[in-house]
């Protein structure tokens, strides 16, 4: 903690456990320290944040929905989320609100209020680095992808912004306000190659996971019969597919003939779970970070959650991406040759087995995971964050790399 001064931090969270469970992660390093911490949430995520000794805080007198993630780009759900912060301001005055790379509520929030806002992100920077290619230099495929994600998302923000008739932005992607005070990217300098052309702002801070506790009798007998089956487990993670197939019955159809066990989380699956594997454990969700670690491969479609569990595992990956950050980190895991990867379009069963029989028995995708493994392992996520966080709302200014020196931070503060 940076000397003795206690500051509270505002949580603005959605729902769903991707992006919840990191929140969680910082919050509950930040009340570690002496901080106040409170939540604005959907009012499902009650249960777990009590849970940890977490508040949430209604979103007013007439408590509802809010922080939906199905909604996140919907100006009229961005004023909701306005609204549920500035509700919460009233009991809790915030010295830096902390929100999400797809929370558009609290970076309007936080410059209505003239309050410092932190960021946390994917597991890699999903806009462009430069305002525009060199001259003569195409934007490649991942660049073309990051300029439009960055546009659509300013005129999401902008579309809301005139609902309380605030200016647009029409600024460079460099000063975006998309990136707040601070952006904190969930990776590791051994993973991002282009560190040094990220704008100031973002800073790499290590994974975030976080799961709660559970206690499931089930789970673990399912993962001691295959411990002593020696057949390979292969974790399957889903998730969302937006506009594209789902690769679900091409994976049962390519599993018939593989000798391995499979444990699935379907919670975020949009189409029916079937057919199903025989002696397979699928359930809405399972403990991520206890499987994986007799897991021998992931197949998952590249979300963030699923990529950075594996690679804080040291397992292999099978990805087939679908929307949203999935097709860049797809590239990323695929480039730093730890997974991979098929086109959710080109997905056969034919295909899927001989990617799912190359990640298990090629050594070179397991070495390069176990790298990684030791890289996110040396960084303590959750703490790098919160003394983020703490500078952030000490300073009320942008947090810019090269951090200063903490200790120097330290001595000036308690001075």
């Amino acid at each position: 903690m940076l000397g003795v001064i206690l500051m509270r931090f505002l949580f603005c969270s959605l729902e769903t456990p991707g992006f919840l469970f990191p929140a969680i992660a910082v919050a509950l390093e930040l009340k570690a320290r002496g901080h106040e911490v409170s939540f604005v949430a959907d009012a499902k995520c009650c249960a777990l944040l009590a849970s940890q000794g977490l508040a949430r805080v209604e979103r007013g007198s007439r408590d509802g929905e809010s922080f939906q993630v199905a909604f996140w780009a919907k100006p009229t759900s961005i004023a909701i989320q306005v609204k549920h912060v500035e509700y919460a301001l009233e009991s809790f005055c915030a010295d830096a609100l902390v929100g999400q790379a797809l929370t558009l509520g609290p970076i309007l929030a936080a410059q209505k209020h003239k309050i410092p806002l932190g960021l946390l992100g994917f597991c890699t920077y999903l806009w462009p680095y430069d305002e525009a290619p060199d001259l003569g230099r195409a934007w490649s495929e991942s660049g073309a992808r990051a300029c439009w994600r960055h546009n659509d998302m300013v005129r999401i923000l902008n579309e809301a912004r005139a609902l309380f008739r605030l200016p647009s932005y029409e600024g460079d992607c460099r000063e975006t306000p998309l990136l707040g005070d601070l952006f904190m990217v969930r990776s590791v300098s051994e993973l991002e190659a282009n560190i040094a052309r990220l704008p100031p702002r973002v800073h790499l801070v290590g994974s975030c996971l976080w799961e709660p506790t559970e206690i499931s009798p089930e789970v673990d007998n399912w993962l001691e019969v295959a411990k002593y089956s020696e057949k390979p487990v292969i974790y399957v993670q889903h998730g969302r597919f937006f506009h594209v197939p789902s690769f679900w019955p091409s994976l049962a159809e390519a599993l018939k003939g593989l000798d391995c066990r499979i444990a699935a989380s379907s919670g975020r699956l949009d189409s029916e779970v079937s057919p199903v594997p025989e002696g397979a454990l699928i359930r809405e969700h399972l403990p991520q970070s206890k499987v994986l670690r007799q897991a021998s491969a992931v197949v998952a479609s590249a979300n963030t959650t699923a990529v950075l569990g594996a690679l804080e595992a040291g397992v292999p990956s099978l990805l087939i991406p679908g929307g949203g950050e999935q097709p860049d980190v797809a590239e990323l895991a695929e480039r730093a040759g730890v997974a991979k990867c098929i086109p959710a379009q080109e997905v056969t069963p034919v295909l899927v087995r001989e990617a799912l029989q190359e990640v298990l028995t090629n050594r070179s995708y397991r070495q390069s995971a176990e790298i990684y493994r030791s890289a996110f392992f040396k960084v303590n996520g959750a703490a790098l964050s919160a003394d983020l966080l703490e500078r952030l709302a000490i300073t009320k200014d942008p947090v810019l790399r090269p951090q200063e020196n903490l200790q120097e931070l330290r001595r000036a503060v308690s001075s």
